[in-house]
């Protein structure tokens, strides 16, 4: 390309802000000699030859737009113009324009990887694959212009631009394979961390609802628990009031609003002086009227007299009339009420006797 440009130049007349643009040119002031160019086409008029020479010196400044705009005046005004020139040089411009964009490319991928604290602004990093196709799109345009050129004169410089913009290809190709391979493996990355996540997130829930389950369980068994043991100490509250109670009972023999049972005919009664108990004779039980109270003495006989009375005796049999006769029922039943009567009046003697006071009992 160099070489390309020096022999353009050299085509060109001679002139005062043409010489000094060929001189600042030649001395790499690229800027400063696309300044003399133009004010070389104010003072002279514009020209074929001047377009070409302010397109080579915009091209090396960096300023591709003016460069493309002069090289496209150049081949609209000079009849004559080469193609190989122009197409050379418009190829130089899509080459430069893909570093540019391969070089922010670059500089999106350094930006993605830094850590946090060294990303700078907070400004989200351009996308390094959308400017890598873009770089690639601009070489391959660059390699169509070096071709055509080639086509219409393949000078030296041509085929060199051509070589070297065919191996640059390849290599954003490759560039962009490996991006696109290391983007795949992020996303399945990414996609297994999600899911590695998403297992542990479940089995995070499933672990708290068993966890949460077992302490409901857990509650459940001490409310239980808790709910025997009060029941159990409820019962045994309830035994021991009820054996107080029968304590009390028997202690206080009957007291607390229970009515005493009756002192019986033939137990004395709790106000008597135990000194002083005099047994009372039993009443004979009018209902029966063959009964007679107990005595120590023995009961006299029907047919005999009373000691206090005298009576004749009549020993002969048939001096006196016959009695009537009881029959077995009635003698039975009045042998036993002699015995019952005997046996509490035995009793009664056997309980004055004793000096300790009877107790009575509720049951």
């Amino acid at each position: 390309m160099k070489m390309l440009m020096l022999s353009a130049c050299l085509l060109l007349a001679h002139g005062g802000d043409r010489e000094k643009g060929l001189q600042l040119y030649r001395d790499g002031h690229f800027a400063e000699a696309a300044e003399a160019f133009r004010a070389a086409i104010g003072t002279e008029g514009d020209s074929a030859e001047l377009q070409f020479n302010l397109a080579l010196a915009s091209w090396r400044a960096g300023d591709l737009a003016t460069a493309e705009t002069a090289v496209e005046k150049y081949a609209a005004m000079a009849g004559d113009a080469r193609a190989d020139l122009h197409s050379g040089l418009l190829g130089a411009l899509r080459y430069e324009e893909a570093r540019g964009f391969e070089a922010r490319a670059d500089m999106a991928g350094q930006a993605a990887a830094a850590p946090p604290a060294a990303a700078g602004p907070a400004d989200k990093p351009e996308d390094p694959l959308p400017l890598l196709e873009q770089a690639l799109k601009k070489a391959e345009q660059a390699r169509d212009y070096f071709v055509r050129g080639a086509a219409a004169k393949a000078t030296p410089e041509l085929l060199r631009n051509t070589e070297r913009t065919l191996r640059y290809i390849d290599e954003l190709k490759k560039k962009i394979e490996e991006l696109k391979k290391q983007r795949d493996e992020q996303k399945k990355d990414d996609k297994q961390d999600k899911q590695d996540k998403k297992n542990e997130k479940d089995d995070k829930d499933k672990q708290d609802d068993k966890d949460k389950k077992g302490d409901k369980q857990d509650q459940k068994d001490q409310k239980d628990d808790k709910q025997d043991k009060q029941d159990k100490q409820d019962k045994q509250e309830d035994q021991k009031d009820g054996k107080q109670d029968k304590q009390d009972q028997q202690k206080n023999g009957g007291k607390d609003g229970e009515s005493k049972p009756e002192p019986k005919p033939d137990e004395p009664k709790p106000d008597d002086k135990q000194g002083e108990q005099k047994p009372a004779p039993d009443k004979p039980d009018e209902s029966k009227s063959n009964e007679k109270p107990p005595s120590d003495a023995p009961e006299p006989k029907p047919d005999e007299p009373k000691p206090d009375e005298q009576k004749p005796r009549h020993d002969a049999p048939g001096e006196v009339a016959e009695g009537k006769e009881l029959s077995p029922e009635q003698a039975q039943r009045l042998a036993e009420e002699l015995e019952r009567l005997d046996e509490k009046l035995k009793a009664f003697r056997a309980r004055a006797k004793s000096s300790r006071r009877a107790v009575e009992r509720d049951w």
